[in-house]
């Protein structure tokens, strides 16, 4: 039992019920309990009155638990008002973006409190701990002109605060030399207290990080009024590392007239620790251990951008296991997956330190292969086969042999032949394909030659079909549903879609649009489906008044004023209401030129229009011109959400931007919906918008009239 005014905490949290039980456990340990149940009640209470600790829950509604942290951090650091997360869940990704926000601790539900007492003990310790040596220091010199007596007592009382505070406390020079530590950082390190005093401090942190460090200590004091953070591995006695967090302050010493700087210091090895797993579980297939699709992707897509051809020549190396699915059917999904594991190491042996490796799902595997020639990495490819057809796999009682077809493009001196990293990975698995359909256990070679004619050939023809269907419309405007989550109202969404008729065959936009841009088309079609969605509004302008319509545009029409011209032209000819129109534009073509893109923005916004940023989260750059681009919609790019159900790493990125958008004021669209659960749990984040096949399949824009 606690004794009596342990502590005063303010508990946040919507459930009444939940609350009473809060107050008897805390009053049954002696703290003094304020209970909220909302986060803009706590934001109020904590204006007006002192607390030792906050207690926060994440679900709330309204304003959650993530964002009244983030409000809190506003006003009160870490060490002036410890947080500690009450979470439904408890995984590390969750745990990351609590600390990151400037969370304290989090206690998991259901809720064991003796660990939230002891959690909640070390909070209150810590920061009862930090005030009584904060005021000492402030007190410091009026103690000494007072009285003697009060001097012996309170440098008593300083150092069992500063030996027993549960951090770790450095006093050092400007040049690094160590004048106090207390009992805490010494047991810490595994050293005794008089091993350390009047050693240099760059003695305990890591060779490779020591020059780093002095760096550091010399700007703050530079900076002596400002606090600065800044994160160091540190050796302790028995070599081992870890990894701590350094808050420097510099401080007068009356005693000796000089400056001196108080380090206060927090093992922070176990959060990069999470950290660093979370990234390798981004980057890697979580069955073979080898590099994701996804992160082999931006390997690629850095090399498009960045490669010196005195490098080497580059191959693709696509591998399908031939008849993998007998296997899963025969013995089960166990012996599938310890297959696919075992002949991925055994790929892996054939693969050079500079090479890349991934796991594309499935039973595909890739390799970019470096070598001097292309002969020499079909030789290597033709060894892999090799190896993989005279592997024997055994499960329990049965054994199997496998083979493999394999898909070589020979990328040579340079990507250009290649319009993306897409295409040349649909290159190679076409030509594993072609292997396939040949017989299996054999590789079939695309090189530069046989690649440029065909893609040449194949684009010409869609060039001239593109300027057909332009001419004689040809093309056809579809649209699908973007379902309000949050909204009631009469307002009907809508992403206006393209399709080519070809005869009574209808072609995806997937097919002509990459040739429409390489020939510079991509406007002229953007011009056609303006003129020709402003037009039906116009024509059914009372069944449409309440219908709201996205229109892609394309980068070339982003950098095109003549375009923008031709749009508020078309606004004032078919007197078409400017706020029905909301523009999507990726993120790719906006940062292609940032200006130009945040001028032509501007200027349909200030004629009503709205923008929407499509594909968002897909790029590098997605956070960084996010403050820039003027838009007023964030469209979620689908490849997190339609996994997001069974995977709790794609569900945190959602929630994250998310967060993010809201924070900066703007409406989030989730793509690729495909499932009531998937709806159920973007409504349950508080995404504003839905659109994919679990809302409604893309139809003619002719239905609307039938429906409304």
């Amino acid at each position: 039992m606690m004794q009596n005014n342990a502590g005063k905490i303010l508990v946040v949290d919507d459930s009444g019920e939940n609350l009473d039980l809060y107050v008897r456990k805390l009053c049954s340990q002696g703290y003094i309990p304020t209970v909220v149940n909302s986060g803009n009640a706590a934001l109020e209470l904590i204006n007006r009155e002192p607390f030792d600790l906050v207690l926060l829950d994440i679900e709330m509604p309204g304003m959650n638990g993530y964002q009244t942290l983030v409000r809190i951090r506003e006003v009160s650091s870490p060490s002036e008002l410890p947080v500690i997360m009450i979470t439904a869940t408890h995984e590390t990704n969750s745990a990351i973006n609590f600390l990151s926000l400037g969370a304290n601790d989090y206690v998991s539900k259901p809720i064991d409190f003796s660990v939230l007492f002891a959690r909640a003990g070390t909070q209150i310790q810590i920061k009862r701990s930090t005030d009584e040596l904060n005021k000492w220091s402030q007190d410091l010199e009026k103690r000494i002109e007072e009285r003697s007596r009060e001097l012996v007592e309170s440098e008593a009382r300083f150092r069992m605060l500063y030996d027993q505070n549960p951090a770790m406390y450095f006093t050092v020079t400007n040049r690094g030399k160590i004048i106090s530590v207390n009992e805490f950082a010494a047991k810490r390190l595994g050293y005794k207290k008089e091993e350390i005093k009047d050693s240099s401090i760059t003695d305990y942190i890591s060779p490779d990080s020591r020059i780093e460090a002095m760096g550091r200590l010399k700007f703050a004091f530079r900076k002596a009024q400002e606090l600065t953070i800044w994160e160091v591995p540190v050796m302790k006695k028995d070599m081992s590392t870890i990894w701590i967090k350094v808050i420097s302050r510099v401080i007068h010493d009356d005693l000796t007239g000089q400056s001196v700087m108080l380090l206060v210091c927090e093992d922070v090895t176990a959060q990069r620790q999470i950290t660093e797993d979370l990234a390798y579980k981004m980057t890697h297939d979580p069955l073979t251990e080898l590099t994701s699709r996804k992160d082999f992707e931006n390997k690629l897509n850095f090399l498009f951008g960045s490669r010196d051809e005195d490098e080497g020549k580059y191959t693709l190396c696509y591998i399908d296991l031939d008849q993998f699915k007998v296997i899963n059917e025969t013995s089960g999904h166990m012996a599938g997956d310890k297959l696919l594991k075992e002949i991925g190491n055994l790929i892996n042996s054939h693969v050079r330190e500079d090479e890349l490796l991934a796991s594309m799902g499935g039973d595909n595997f890739v390799i970019l292969m470096k070598g001097e020639s292309f002969e020499e990495s079909r030789q290597r490819a033709e060894d892999i086969k090799y190896d993989i057809s005279g592997y024997r796999y055994n499960w329990q009682d049965k054994k199997f042999s496998v083979t493999a077809s394999v898909g070589l493009v020979e990328i040579s001196e340079s990507f250009d032949s290649f319009d993306s990293v897409s295409h040349l990975l649909s290159l190679a698995d076409a030509a594993c394909y072609m292997a396939k359909e040949s017989g299996r256990n054999r590789i079939h070679i695309l090189n530069r030659e046989n690649i440029d004619i065909q893609k040449r050939h194949d684009e010409m023809l869609w060039v001239n079909r593109v300027n057909d269907s332009l001419e004689n419309d040809h093309f056809q405007l579809w649209c699908q549903k973007i379902k309000p989550l949050s909204k009631k109202g009469g307002e009907h969404h809508y992403e206006i879609l393209l399709r080519m008729l070809d005869n009574d065959r209808l072609i995806a936009p997937g097919n002509f649009l990459p040739a429409a841009e390489r020939f510079g088309l991509s406007a002229k079609i953007d011009k056609w489906v303006i003129d020709k969605i402003f037009s039906w509004m116009s024509q059914h302008s009372e069944k449409s008044r309440d219908m709201h319509f996205s229109v892609n545009l394309s980068g070339q029409t982003l950098s095109n004023h003549e375009v923008l011209d031709y749009i508020k032209e078309k606004l004032q000819e078919y007197t078409v209401p400017s706020g029905n129109i909301c523009f999507e534009i990726t993120e790719t073509a906006a940062i292609g030129n940032l200006k130009i893109a945040v001028d032509f923005i501007l200027e349909l916004k200030s004629a009503g229009c709205s923008f929407s940023l499509d594909d968002f989260g897909s790029g590098m750059s997605s956070l960084s011109y996010l403050k820039t681009l003027p838009v007023d919609y964030l469209k979620i790019d689908g490849v997190f959400v339609k996994n997001m159900v069974k995977d709790n790493l794609d569900r945190t990125l959602v929630e994250s931007i998310s967060d993010i958008g809201r924070a900066m004021g703007k409406e989030i669209i989730a793509e690729f919906v495909e499932n009531d659960e998937i709806i159920s749990l973007l409504k349950k984040i508080g995404i504003d918008y839905a659109q994919g096949y679990g809302v409604e399949k893309p139809k003619p824009i002719t239905l609307l009239l039938e429906q409304s």
